[in-house]
């Protein structure tokens, strides 16, 4: 399964078109939230509720079957390592802080993809491409 993520776009949807063009084949597309767009308008992207977005369709996580486990995605990380074991949560996938993270602890991939168009760590803005299979998850960072 491959699934391509990016967040915290902050209004510029036009980013996320791009890579639908660079990226046409992907299994999934997901944004972690801030969006600060309307939804519908980046299609085929499957978008959470950040804290800047004022779109009440939007939902606080989503839960997605994937051949590793389950993926959990929500727009803030704020949730406990034991929550996650609770439910089974194999990957979680968050935003808001608008920097790359990929690592793997106690069994649980946590995975952020950076900014599209803010990033606030070392890196350029970008996304993330997952590889997901029944053995793991591998990650690989873009710069736009």
């Amino acid at each position: 399964m491959r699934i391509l993520i990016a967040g915290d776009t902050h209004g510029k949807s036009e980013l996320l078109h791009a890579l639908l063009k660079l990226h046409p084949n992907m299994d999934m597309y997901l944004h972690t939230g801030d969006l600060c767009d309307c939804a519908v308008s980046v299609y085929p992207f499957d978008v959470v509720k950040g804290n800047c977005d004022y779109d009440n369709n939007l939902m606080e996580r989503r839960l997605i079957d994937t051949p590793y486990g389950k993926l959990l995605m929500k727009h803030i990380p704020s949730i406990s390592k034991e929550e996650l074991k609770k439910n089974n949560i194999k990957i979680f996938v968050f935003g808001h802080l608008h920097k790359r993270s990929f690592y793997q602890e106690d069994g649980i991939y946590y995975i952020s993809p950076g900014s599209l168009a803010f990033e606030r760590d070392k890196y350029n803005e970008g996304y993330i491409i997952l590889e997901i299979t029944k053995e793991g998850v591998k990650g690989t960072f873009y710069d736009l």
